[in-house]
């Protein structure tokens, strides 16, 4: 691989000892392995590179003006506040925030992005925001799936649906009616799901430290194909 004009080897790409490597530290990433922890140290290695193999990970960002990030600002804001209020109340250096209102919404470099129409979702409750339960994200994935026209394709990291029953999304239930309407009606529709061969957790396959792992591909597998309990 290439990195900053030059080329590194094998040898430098995974040695502990080299100085100058194409993943130093935690960049350097098995969660099969190991978690991250220790942020303030990005620099230390957590996987013996010469042990076990680097998984590699896609992050996709993107910067947004206008009101929807006064939305996630004011967010931000209520949800500090309730963990403020919840944990830390009589320490100072954690102080209440206030949000800002009556700000003109900051404009954007007008040479740099285009305009568009989107809305902030979010899942907060009680026991998170204390608010009442709001699950936006959640009815925008159901009303996307009853009015999708001639395909949905979903990529997530887990497939948990009204299985088991203390699970109450209605995602599997959703795309069910959505199939049969589409065979009531003769007409063609497809439905793609892309998960992850395993789920992101710390632990190995079939040993006590891949409860987790075993648990969710479990659930995994039973909201898919397998059904009942």
């Amino acid at each position: 691989d290439e990195a900053d004009g030059k080329r590194e080897s094998i040898d430098e790409m995974f040695s502990p000892s080299t100085k100058e490597q194409l993943w130093p530290g935690k960049d350097y990433y098995n969660p099969f392995y190991k978690e991250p922890d220790e942020f303030d140290k990005p620099f230390e290695d957590i996987v013996p590179r010469l042990e076990k193999p680097r998984m590699p990970w896609q992050d996709v960002g993107c910067c947004f003006y206008g009101k929807a990030a006064r939305d996630v600002a004011r967010h931000f804001v209520h949800r500090w506040n309730f963990v403020k209020n919840e944990k830390t109340k009589d320490e100072a250096r954690y102080p209440f925030l206030l949000p800002r209102e009556g700000d003109p919404v900051a404009k954007m470099p007008s040479d740099q992005f285009l305009n568009c129409e989107c809305q902030l979702l979010r899942s907060s409750g009680e026991w998170s925001s204390g608010v009442p339960t709001e699950h936006s994200i959640l009815q925008a994935y159901v009303d996307c799936i009853e009015n999708a026209e001639h395909f949905i394709y979903i990529e997530n990291q887990f497939f948990i649906t009204s299985v088991p029953e203390s699970v109450g999304n209605d995602i599997g239930l959703a795309l069910a009616r959505r199939i049969e309407k589409a065979h009531r009606e003769k007409k063609p529709f497809q439905v793609i799901i892309v998960l992850p061969l395993l789920p992101e957790f710390e632990g190995e396959i079939g040993e006590p430290s891949g409860t987790v792992m075993h648990t969710v591909t479990h659930w995994n597998y039973t909201c898919l194909f397998r059904g009942g309990g």
